[in-house]
């Protein structure tokens, strides 16, 4: 068998950044391990076949994207996103000031004019 990786996949090499995106989840950034002559993948524990598929997983398999410094700007946005909203709903509100609620729930309801 034969590497038959085609557009950026076959450009890879080892120590190259990829992005692993998980359909039920988020995505990460990865170096490539390894190349192996077959055209298999290897990043951590995970083999992605020639097509960039997470080989032995089921229909929700990771699969590799191309990487670019905007789409990792994205995926650290997400999860600060995701780290403040968790904080956010840990906040004991009723501790704050008047003040500043008042200036709180006006940042939250113009949140939608961007």
């Amino acid at each position: 068998m034969s590497d038959k990786r085609q557009g950026w996949l076959a450009e890879l090499k080892a120590g190259d950044l990829v992005i692993i995106e998980y359909p039920r989840s988020s995505s990460t950034v990865k170096k490539v391990d390894k190349i192996t002559p077959t055209g298999r993948i290897n990043i951590e524990s995970y083999v992605f076949n020639q097509n960039g598929l997470a080989m032995g997983w089921d229909y929700s398999a990771p699969r590799l994207a191309q990487y670019s410094t905007e789409a990792h700007q994205k995926i650290k946005d997400y999860r600060k996103r995701n780290v403040l909203a968790l904080e956010l709903r840990n906040k004991n509100f009723k501790s704050l000031p008047l003040e500043k609620l008042v200036k709180i729930k006006e940042i939250i309801e113009g949140s939608g004019d961007e």
